[in-house]
């Protein structure tokens, strides 16, 4: 048997990563780099720095996703101690993405000289065209892929364009913002116009919405994000934000055990639901902005419980949208791209449809409804499967689209269908000799290692949780494993889930496989070896900690 340490290691040794101080014990001084090291920082700080001292009017602009609205917030947060005039923009779904005329007539509205977009506008070219034919000023920070051509903000904040001497390139636009953030108070520091009483270290407060972002973002976990994700936790755990405290009060988070799963998967998700099912005004205020900016108790409560109804509407929409998405994608077969459609699907949920449908098929999957009498849509794609050049092959029946690697979103062109987009996707698709077979290898669970069940301990299992957080690009570990099915039964309200005792030798160690196929009946697994892949949980039921697995594949043996 391995010791736990050494069983960490092999892990990272499989992965590529070397297991020394700077990964296991990470050091915000050492680790993250200097704002300066990106192109555009310090001139955005300078801008910011002149602003403030002519009192002009800055307008934020951001998205309306788990990235966008911390962005706004971290920088709001910075600007408003050092005394500038400052207005905090999010787009509601029902405007569109980015820099749509709706968005751009309500920033005017706002009677800005400086315009900051926060998580959108690297190829937005007419819209910032329009903002500066105004004589506004504009500062794009963003972290969106570049296709076509760039648009003509005054300053540019973003690594995937512009590299400098930062060997990162894949923050979220929170991120980038916060160090934007950081820039301007170390300028105002060194100028000796700090406010009395602030130092810029005092930013790192706000590392708890930077924490959130990276993480809900899913940006790669590795290298300066992993380390803005940990510091980003660990504050988050005694955040000083009220609307983060009651969020996760009706989320049913305990803050001092927040971690990156309960971000992803309870906190993100309600701070989302609002625009996704668009009630995201209350008051007058974006509800998900002003849950991040308000000092008062009573209201942080108020705003999430309404982010609570929104997200147990989402969760309804989210339901009946996914049985009528599989139902058309079974109807496609072996269709190297899917594409499904519906016109009453709301269009704050396609992207969760598009990601469950890649989990399910295995391959690219675009996701449109109408709103506003236009076809918006979504594409989530496989590890390997660039999603933006996915769209570019398209670019001809789309209006506008944009993205990351592995996600994307567009607008169709006026009078084209999504069916349309159906045969060009799949023939470019096989032009770059992708397979269905090469797709289900890349969504594949990865396997770190083999281990034995008797290697399924409680000083492991806390010992994996030293490599967290787990997310894109750094992924749970998984491992593989040969057992004999001792017992098995079907649990849950419908039957969904299978619970079992596995044995391997003298090792009995208990599992749980959620949503296991329909075939793996009690009666077929009990008495059979089989090839298992899983992950180590903690079971603490009853007030005992005890190591389980959860198993992501269960093959019985021919």
């Amino acid at each position: 048997m391995r010791e736990p340490q050494q069983i960490l290691e092999q892990i990272l040794e499989s992965r590529g990563i070397a297991a020394d101080e700077q990964f296991l014990h990470p050091d915000f001084t050492r680790d993250v780099a200097e704002p300066e090291a990106i192109p555009g920082v310090i001139e955005s700080a300078e801008r910011l720095a002149a602003a403030i001292a002519s009192g002009e009017r800055i307008t934020l602009f951001g998205d309306y996703d788990a990235d966008g609205i911390p962005g706004v917030a971290v920088l709001w947060k910075a600007l408003q101690p050092l005394g500038a005039t400052v207005t905090a923009l999010i787009p509601y779904r029902r405007d569109g993405y980015g820099l749509t005329p709706a968005s751009i007539e309500r920033i005017v509205a706002s009677a800005p000289k400086l315009v900051v977009c926060i998580d959108n506008g690297t190829v937005s070219v007419h819209e910032i065209a329009s903002l500066k034919a105004q004589n506004l000023d504009v500062i794009v920070i963003d972290h969106h892929e570049l296709h076509g051509e760039l648009a003509p903000a005054d300053i540019l904040v973003n690594p995937k364009v512009h590299q400098g001497d930062q060997p990162e390139r894949e923050f979220c636009a929170c991120a980038l913002a916060w160090k934007v953030a950081y820039a301007l108070w170390r300028l105002q520091e060194s100028r000796g116009v700090l406010p009395e009483g602030l130092k810029s270290e005092q930013l790192k407060w706000n590392l708890d919405l930077v924490g959130f972002s990276t993480v809900a973002d899913m940006v790669p976990l590795l290298g300066e994000n992993r380390v803005l994700a940990q510091y980003g936790l660990q504050v988050l755990a005694k955040t000083r934000t009220l609307g983060l405290r009651a969020l996760a009060l009706t989320a049913g988070v305990e803050l001092p055990e927040v971690n990156e799963t309960s971000i992803g998967f309870r906190l993100a998700p309600r701070l989302n639901a609002a625009a996704r099912v668009q009630d995201e005004e209350r008051d007058g205020k974006h509800v998900g902005l002003q849950l991040l900016m308000t000092d008062d108790l009573t209201e942080a409560s108020n705003l999430a419980d309404h982010l609570e109804q929104a997200n147990q509407k989402r969760q309804a929409q989210l339901q009946q949208a996914q049985k009528e998405a599989e139902e058309q994608a079974l109807e496609q077969g072996d269709a190297l791209v899917l594409v499904v459609a519906a016109r009453h699907w709301e269009s704050g949920i396609i992207g969760l449809v598009a990601g469950r449908l890649v989990e399910r098929f295995h391959r690219p999957a675009f996701v449109c409804a109408e709103e506003a009498g236009q076809w918006k849509g979504s594409v989530r794609t496989p590890t390997g499967v660039d999603a933006v050049a996915l769209m570019e092959s398209v670019s001809s029946l789309l209006l506008r689209f944009g993205g990351h690697q592995g996600a994307g979103g567009l607008t169709l062109a006026d009078g084209v269908t999504p069916e349309q987009l159906g045969e060009p996707l799949r023939v470019w698709s096989a032009e770059q000799g992708y397979t269905l077979e090469q797709f289900r290898i890349w969504t594949r669970p990865r396997i770190d290692l083999e281990l034995q069940l008797g290697e399924v301990t409680m000083p492991l299992a806390d010992a994996l949780r030293t490599l967290a957080p787990f997310g894109i690009g750094f992924p749970e570990v998984r491992f593989s494993a040969q057992v004999l099915i001792e017992s098995a039964k079907r649990i849950g309200s419908t039957g969904a889930h299978l619970q079992v005792v596995l044995r391997e030798g003298a090792a009995v160690v208990r599992g749980v496989y959620f949503s296991a196929p329909e075939h793996l009946t009690p009666a077929a697994l009990v008495g059979q070896f089989v090839d298992i892949i899983f992950r180590i949980s903690v079971n603490d039921f009853g007030g005992t900690r005890r190591a389980e697995v959860q198993l992501d594949e269960l093959l019985l043996k021919a």
